[in-house]
C-alpha cells in the first residue's frame, strides 16, 4: 500500500498509508491529512490514485505544490518522489521494504 513520509515544521517525521483517493492535504479540519503549517492552503493538494498510478495535484493553492524548485499543478508520481507545500516535506513510497526507507531521501537540514 502507497504512503507518505512526512517532515513537519519543526522536524516531526511521520508515516502515512493512502487508504483512500482522492487523498487531502491541507491544514483544513476536513483534510485527510490536515498538516498544521500556516504557509499550506486549507485544502492544499491531493494524491489522487487512477488506473494503478498515483498523481499530485495542486487544487490551486496560494503556495503551490512545489517537486524541487518547479511548482506543479499535476504530476504522476514515482516512487520515492519529493515534494514539498509550505514548509513541510512529503516522501512518496510504494515500496514497502524498510531497508530502502530512507534511500535516496532528501537532506532536509
Amino acid at each position: 500500500m502507497p504512503y507518505l513520509i512526512v517532515q513537519h515544521p519543526g522536524g516531526r517525521v511521520q508515516q502515512i498509508q493512502l487508504t483512500k483517493s482522492p487523498t487531502v492535504l491541507g491544514r483544513g479540519i476536513g483534510c485527510d491529512l490536515q498538516i498544521i503549517d500556516p504557509k499550506i492552503s486549507r485544502r492544499h493538494c491531493q494524491l489522487v490514485e487512477h488506473e494503478g498510478q498515483w498523481y499530485l495535484e495542486d487544487l490551486p493553492s496560494r503556495n503551490q505544490t512545489w517537486m524541487g524548485m518547479q511548482a506543479v499543478d499535476q504530476i504522476v508520481l514515482a516512487d520515492g518522489d519529493q515534494f514539498h507545500i509550505g514548509g513541510t516535506y512529503l516522501i512518496f513510497r510504494t515500496e514497502d521494504d524498510p531497508t530502502k526507507l530512507f534511500e535516496n531521501s532528501p537532506d532536509w537540514s
